[in-house]
């Protein structure tokens, strides 16, 4: 290319990096990407557009980014079809509220230079394709299987190196999902260190996890950066700040996802390690080593079909390229890398474990193409000896007799075929720390799964192995819990108006006919759940006082710990003297209604709240009084002819737990405990002492059960410190509490010895 004075030269980011590096900075031009030029030449956006498009047109994010690209050569004219048409519709408001930023300076600025394409399509298709010298030999290796793919793969990497090839000089390109498990298990039998992809997602990076499990967090205010990599932490921060007139992350959940999904961040690329590249936008040096794998029909090249949000007849018309055009130009680059990659190794698969792959209809246009076969040596001792227990499992099961499978057998036929030791074997400590980015948050959910079983919290709330998935019944759930929050803190009786924000809230969008279905069905239970508690505020001398009330309390150890709690409904009483307290927490499902299994670590929800309002400064020297759950949800009922209908509701609606054993403290909170209590099992003897079924407690046994918590506490701690997650599931009875609703068991391979027997309920029950 001739450099002249005020050039521009509009090319592929690879390109433009290769350009600086030349030093044509000593000439007077400028350099820029396609995309760049694009925002500087026709228009930019706002950083907020996107939430606009949401609120103003209803667009998820992923939709109106379509849109937003396919705006730029959008004129103020009448067009051929209904979708351009609204374009124009769509870009005028823009431009009208200030969402579209036009450059009228860049304009001036290059209307006396002179633009030219390197090695990229900008407007002009026909002048895009170059020559290129044909390579004298493009070789191609096939093979019948993935896994065959990736030994031959890994056996030529082995060769290079061996040969004095610097292994930094050997790259792969980069791998779609199939390839991931089977690459990393095979490169490690031949001591093949490798990096897989070096950007990943913000979405999927810890730290931007931990702050999107709670929609009430403040958008800075509770995102900490202190261990975050700061690279990580300046991407996150420029995104949040476009949004700065919002609070909090559940205002904008849609958009930020979005955001964090579709921003990219480069990590580490270690040394002495096979790393990827990306083709499409690489220039490999002539000392490289580059494998192409996967080179089959749909996967390279990128196949483009007219399935793209403008037709293509849609696209001709904006002077855009269409699909065919687009396919020209995917061929092109991918046969001009071909032959301009001095130590190219291209090669393919006939099938997978889930699927067959036809050859590659690309390959058949490639000049001088040499077709090769070439298979495992079997000079790899570990590798053999996979290869024997996958032969042996064939033969087991359908009676295959591979062809090497009598060899391999008589090298190695003291494998321990079938055996499987499943120890959990320590994890560095460090390891933990990195992972866990010095910090964890302890509530009593995962306490409660630490406690079952502690692989189980190791693999789900250390390493994060399984996602949240939100369900109606989870939605359902927030719903209950919104709405008795707003009517008992704002104290409004117009019902029907909150549960109709809050459904607004958790169902913006229009509604399914199942979804209308349920609401009207859980709005009536819900009129029905706040009409019984409403009766039952009115027998009581204690007050409502905190609601979705947050307790933190930080433990001082080498981990950041912070135990936290969320309380559904908190009510006191004060006597002048005393301020006592009573925790309420709504349950939607199942509930435990004792403090047996407390000692083993268990089933310590309420008494969780006890300890985070102990240990916290919101209310002084309270005096316990009352632990219950309340189930707000009721399920079907089973026909009770002694009791109405109505009477067997107002019991599946009364609170489950513990009370103090003071009689004239009960009476305040139930004024007739003793006759038709909203407690369950509340009932006096004749000698005014309770019945042996009613669940009450003194003072000194609710210090103690709380007592018991902080030690539950302190013993996750140390062994959390310790790195202590040994596949322990608990099991009571005949009921494995451990692995119960459990999705990790193919990870563990959980067997009878790592089941841990604790005593019975009826064995340890001292509570009553």
């Amino acid at each position: 290319m001739n450099l002249e004075e005020n050039l521009i030269i509009i090319t592929e980011q690879k390109y433009k990096r290769k350009l600086i590096n030349e030093n044509i900075l000593k000439y007077n031009l400028k350099i820029y990407t396609k995309d760049e030029f694009t925002k500087l030449y026709y228009h930019d956006y706002k950083s907020d557009v996107l939430l606009y498009m949401y609120n103003k047109f209803n667009m998820i994010p992923e939709i109106a980014k379509i849109i937003l690209d396919n705006l730029y050569k959008i004129e103020d004219k009448t067009y051929s079809t209904n979708k351009l048409n609204n374009l124009v519709k769509i870009k005028k408001d823009l431009i009208e509220n200030g969402y579209i930023i036009f450059n009228n300076n860049f304009k001036s600025f290059i209307k006396d230079k002179k633009i030219i394409a390197y090695n990229t399509y900008y407007d002009n298709y026909e002048s895009y394709f170059d020559e290129y010298k044909n390579k004298d030999e493009i070789v191609i290796y096939k093979n019948n299987t993935i896994e065959d793919e990736i030994v031959v793969t890994a056996m030529m990497i082995k060769e290079l190196v061996e040969s004095g090839i610097d292994i930094n000089k050997i790259k792969i390109n980069t791998l779609d999902g199939s390839y991931t498990g089977i690459i990393d298990r095979i490169f490690t039998f031949f001591n093949i260190p490798y990096q897989f992809n070096s950007t990943n997602k913000l979405f999927y990076l810890n730290e931007v996890k931990e702050f999107m499990k709670n929609e009430s967090s403040t958008l800075l205010e509770d995102l900490s950066f202190e261990n975050i990599n700061p690279k990580i932490a300046v991407k996150i921060v420029n995104i949040i700040n476009k949004y700065s007139n919002y609070e909090t992350f559940g205002e904008i959940k849609n958009i930020l996802e979005y955001e964090f999904k579709n921003t990219y961040v480069d990590i580490d690329i270690y040394e002495n390690v096979v790393t990827e590249i990306n083709y499409k936008n690489y220039l490999p040096k002539d000392d490289e080593y580059i494998f192409m794998l996967g080179f089959n029909q749909d996967i390279i090249p990128k196949i483009h079909k007219d399935d793209m949000y403008l037709s293509d007849k849609e696209l001709e018309e904006l002077n855009e390229l269409n699909s065919f055009k687009r396919n020209e130009i995917e061929e092109y680059n991918l046969k001009k890398f071909i032959n301009d990659t001095k130590n190219l190794i291209i090669s393919y698969k006939c099938s997978s474990p889930s699927q067959d792959f036809g050859y590659s209809n690309f390959l058949t246009g490639l000049d001088n193409l040499v077709e090769i076969t070439k298979k495992y040596d079997y000079q790899n001792e570990p590798l053999n000896k996979l290869y024997l227990a996958d032969r042996l499992d064939n033969y087991i099961l359908y009676n295959d007799i591979s062809d090497d499978l009598i060899d391999l057998y008589s090298s190695y036929n003291d494998i321990e075929y079938k055996k499987y030791e499943n120890n959990y074997e320590k994890i560095n400590y460090d390891t933990i720390k990195k992972q866990l980015n010095n910090k964890i948050n302890l509530s009593y959910s995962n306490i409660n799964v630490f406690y079952q079983c502690q692989f189980r919290f190791l693999l789900n709330n250390i390493y994060c192995v399984s996602d949240f998935k939100e369900t109606i019944s989870t939605i359902i759930g927030k719903l209950y819990h919104k709405v008795l929050e707003i009517t008992y803190r704002t104290k409004r009786t117009d019902y029907d108006n909150i549960i109709d924000e809050a459904i607004n809230e958790f169902y913006p969008e229009e509604k399914t006919k199942k979804e209308e279905f349920y609401l009207n069905k859980y709005r009536k239970l819900l009129l029905q759940l706040i009409e019984i508690i409403n009766e039952n505020n009115l027998k009581s001398q204690f007050e409502n006082t905190y609601f979705e009330q947050k307790f933190e309390i930080q433990k001082e150890n080498d981990l950041n710990i912070t135990i936290k709690g969320f309380v559904d409904k908190i009510l006191t009483f004060n006597d002048g003297e005393n301020t006592y307290v009573v925790v309420i927490d709504y349950k939607t499902g199942g509930m435990h209604n004792d403090f047996k299994k407390v000692v083993y670590g268990l089933d310590m929800q309420l008494l969780m709240y006890l300890y985070l309002i102990k240990n916290t400064n919101l209310i002084k020297n309270p005096k316990f009084s009352g632990m219950y759950l309340q189930k707000i949800m009721t399920e079907v009922l089973n026909k009770d002819d002694k009791l109405t209908y109505d009477e067997q509701v107002r019991n599946e609606y009364k609170l489950n737990g513990y009370t103090l054993n003071n009689p004239d403290i009960v009476s305040k909170i139930d004024k007739d405990y003793d006759e038709k209590s909203f407690i369950h099992g509340m009932k006096l003897k004749k000698d005014g002492s309770f019945m042996g079924y009613s669940k009450v407690l003194s003072e000194s046994e609710i210090d103690e059960f709380i007592e018991i918590v902080s030690n539950n506490i302190d013993k996750m701690i140390e062994a959390l410190n310790n790195c202590e997650f040994d596949i322990n599931p608990k099991k009571i009875k005949n009921k494995n509490i451990g692995c119960e609703y459990c999705s990790f068991k193919d990870i563990c391979y959980v067997n009878n010895s790592n089941i841990v027997e604790l005593e019975s309920e009826d064995e340890n029950d001292d509570t009553e």
